[in-house]
């Protein structure tokens, strides 16, 4: 709940409350579609960790909405072709493979990983005509040394 716009009142780690007046579920994913202003519970110095859970096998439906972290080997890269989305293949399981989904903005920027680069990603799952994970900020990419 970042807000439909490039700056936020509050960024990751933030914990705030909102007063939720809407919901609205586009395929299997629930957004809040309707609030009132929200309230800012922490500042930057008091931000919580984000808890991510490693994955090293192909995505379920039990990962969709929670944050992952898994390390690939770029194997399609992110292009206005196919709507800033890569196909990453695991390093240390052979024939897994995940989609990673690159916000318009980073790939507007030129940040996008290239064919063969190694990477590791942590973001959230969605699931949007499949699962994926959704990348809106440069610091959820680390590129790995080969």
């Amino acid at each position: 709940m970042l807000k439909d716009s490039r700056i936020a009142d509050f960024d990751y780690g933030d914990r705030v409350r909102p007063r939720v007046r809407g919901i609205v579920k586009d395929v299997e994913t629930r957004a809040v579609l309707v609030y009132d202003e929200e309230e800012v519970l922490t500042d930057f110095r008091s931000r919580e960790p984000i808890y991510y859970e490693e994955v090293t096998s192909n995505f379920v439906a039990s990962h969709s909405g929670k944050v992952v972290r898994v390390r690939g080997r770029v194997i399609g890269e992110p292009d206005n072709q196919n709507f800033n989305e890569m196909k990453l293949e695991s390093l240390d399981t052979p024939g897994v493979e995940w989609i990673v989904s690159i916000d318009k903005e980073l790939g507007n920027r030129g940040v996008s990983p290239k064919l063969g680069e190694s990477i590791e990603v942590t973001g959230p799952v969605l699931d949007s005509y499949g699962l994926r994970i959704f990348v809106a900020s440069l610091g959820q990419l680390e590129w790995i040394n080969p």
